[in-house]
């Protein structure tokens, strides 16, 4: 029997007599006290009552609880990133709002905007939410080395989002690559792909336009030809909104380099996957919509500007 996590820390709270631990950890999130929520959960799960117990189904479930832990901690970190303030005027394509990504951890950037501002202490918290997850992926009684390497993974990406969002794209290059070759040799091509497409924002970043694209159609790629089958019914999701929003980038690509008609058709590709994978893409719907009401805008201003022509 594998129990719920709610129902494993509930249990392991009862033990520890902390009885109202879920309204402790649900308080913390609300202020924003994320390293005291994980130290919260850390504390639990190594207390002695946890560990001296004898029923095998808790030790068994043990892994699984700090792997959840650690991409909690993880996902925390990218919450703190995605909360810093962007200028309104978001680069080449202004008026499509800030936006993240696919993937439970961390959130994937987009094309967001070219320069982000984020204030020291938001820094020291970002930077020490983070390190605290890699603190945790270096308890080895509690995490075996696959997973470790998994978490590793997830982490290393994770630091790609902060530095990407600080626009230091070149150390954001070096992580997100890192993060690609370590899924990669735990044959993981689902987040393969993820990690791909979060370096092909950077690759953009840095003004490589040509090799961003051929990473979103290399990914595009994969999916055709079943190199990414998933595994059950939350990995099909994840997949369809992983095209969804290849798609979405590939049309902010586009409208860059002025292939305006071809836009339109990535845009409403991407609307269309969205809308199959709901559950996971519903709060991405708008920023979808947003880039494809442009690359409309931006054909129709076209179109009249050769009809001008005609006439004239």
């Amino acid at each position: 029997k594998k129990f719920p996590l709610n129902e494993m820390v509930f249990i392991a709270g009862y033990r520890t007599g902390k009885i109202n631990i879920w309204n402790d950890l649900a308080t913390l999130e609300e202020r924003g006290k994320y390293l005291q929520y994980v130290k919260t959960l850390e504390s639990l799960l190594c207390s002695g009552s946890w560990n001296n117990t004898e029923e095998e189904t808790y030790k068994n479930t043990s892994y699984h609880l700090w792997r959840q832990l650690v991409l909690t901690c993880n996902s925390f970190g990218s919450r703190l990133i995605n909360q810093q303030k962007y200028p309104k005027a978001l680069g080449k394509l202004g008026g499509i709002e800030d936006m993240s990504s696919i993937v439970h951890c961390p959130p994937p950037p987009l094309f967001l905007s070219s320069r982000v501002q984020l204030s020291p202490v938001s820094i020291h918290n970002i930077l020490e939410i983070l390190e605290k997850a890699q603190g945790l992926i270096s308890y080895d009684k509690m995490v075996d080395p696959d997973t470790a390497n998994e978490l590793k993974a997830f982490v290393k990406d994770a630091y790609g989002h902060y530095y990407a969002k600080r626009n230091k794209p070149n150390a954001a290059l070096q992580y997100v690559t890192a993060a690609v070759n370590m899924h990669r040799r735990r044959n993981d091509p689902l987040n393969v792909s993820k990690c791909r497409l979060h370096s092909a924002y950077v690759l953009f970043q840095l003004g490589r336009y040509d090799e961003s694209a051929r990473t979103m159609k290399d990914i595009l790629d994969m999916v055709e030809n079943g190199s990414l089958q998933s595994q059950g019914n939350s990995d099909d999701y994840q997949l369809v909104l992983l095209v969804a929003v290849t798609y979405h980038n590939i049309a902010v690509h586009q409208l860059t380099v002025g292939r305006i008609g071809d836009a339109c058709i990535s845009s409403q590709n991407a609307r269309r996957l969205a809308r199959l994978c709901l559950s996971v893409s519903s709060r991405y719907i708008h920023n979808f919509e947003a880039t494809h009401k442009r690359a409309l805008s931006e054909l129709t201003s076209v179109m009249e500007k050769e009809q001008n022509k005609d006439e004239v």
